[in-house]
C-alpha cells in the first residue's frame, strides 16, 4: 500500500465520519422538540444536509480501484448538487454575498453561503468530468483507480484545489473559537468577589451534536476532501 493510498483511505474515513456526524446534527435539528433556537434550527438544516451529501459523494468519488462509475450515477450526483446550489443561490440573492448559514444569537454559524455554493460547483465539476468506466450501476474489480476530474482542465483543478486548501486552513482556526469563549467565561468572575461564570448544563450527546465547533470541523473535513480530490 503506497503513501497516496494511505492518504486516500484517511481522507475517505474522515469524510464518512464527518458525514455521519452531520447526519446526527440534522436529526437533532429536525426533532419536533428540539431545544435549539428556531433561527438556528431552520438555517442550519441546509448546511448540515450539504455536509452529509458532500461527505458521502466525495468519499464515493475517492474510492480506490475496484469501482466503476456509471453515467447514471454521475448524472444523479450532478443533479443533486445542482439542487443544493440553487438553494444557496436563492439565499445569496436575498441575504447578500457575505451572508452566513445558520447564524445564531451567540454569533456562531455554519459557514458562508458563498463557500457552500462554490463547494456545490466543485462537486458538479467532479461528477461531470469523472471518466465513465462502465455501464449503468456497473462494478468491476479489474478497472484502474478512478481519479476525480481526470478528464478536466489542469488549471481549473489547481484553482479549486488551492481554494479549498486555503479554506480548510482558515476554517481550522475557527474551530477553537467556541472553546476560547467557554474558557473565558469560566475564568472571568461575574462580579467582584462573585461566583465563577459557568456555561449552561447540557446533555453530552445533545451538546456534541449542537456544537458550533463540530459544525466547523465538518466544514474543514469537506474542504480537506475537496482539496485532496483536486490536487492529487
Amino acid at each position: 500500500m503506497t503513501v497516496p493510498d494511505v492518504l486516500r483511505a484517511m481522507v475517505i474515513t474522515i469524510l464518512v465520519a464527518a458525514a455521519a456526524y452531520s447526519a446526527g446534527r440534522l436529526l437533532v435539528n429536525v426533532a419536533p422538540h428540539s431545544r435549539l433556537a428556531p433561527e438556528r434550527t431552520r438555517a442550519g438544516r441546509t448546511s448540515d444536509l450539504m455536509h452529509v451529501v458532500t461527505g458521502c459523494a466525495l468519499a464515493a468519488l475517492l474510492l480506490p480501484h475496484g469501482h466503476t462509475r456509471s453515467l447514471i450515477l454521475c448524472t444523479a450526483g450532478a443533479v443533486a448538487f445542482g439542487i443544493l446550489a440553487a438553494r444557496f443561490i436563492v439565499t445569496l440573492r436575498h441575504e447578500g454575498v457575505t451572508s452566513r448559514a445558520g447564524t445564531d444569537r451567540h454569533g456562531g454559524h455554519h459557514g458562508y453561503n458563498l463557500h457552500h455554493l462554490i463547494a456545490c460547483a466543485a462537486m458538479i465539476y467532479l461528477f461531470l468530468t469523472a471518466p465513465i468506466t462502465g455501464g449503468p450501476g456497473a462494478f468491476s474489480a479489474d478497472t484502474p483507480a478512478v481519479q476525480p476530474g481526470a478528464t478536466s482542465l489542469t488549471g481549473v483543478n489547481w484553482l479549486f484545489g488551492m481554494y479549498f486548501l486555503v479554506a480548510a486552513t482558515s476554517l481550522g482556526f475557527r474551530v477553537a473559537e467556541p472553546a476560547v469563549r467557554v474558557t473565558h467565561r469560566l475564568a472571568v468572575p461575574v462580579g467582584v468577589g462573585g461566583p465563577i461564570a459557568r456555561p449552561p448544563a447540557v446533555r453530552p450527546a445533545t451538546g456534541l451534536l449542537t456544537s458550533r465547533a463540530g459544525a466547523c470541523v465538518s466544514e474543514v473535513a469537506m474542504s480537506v476532501g475537496l482539496a485532496f480530490a483536486f490536487l492529487t
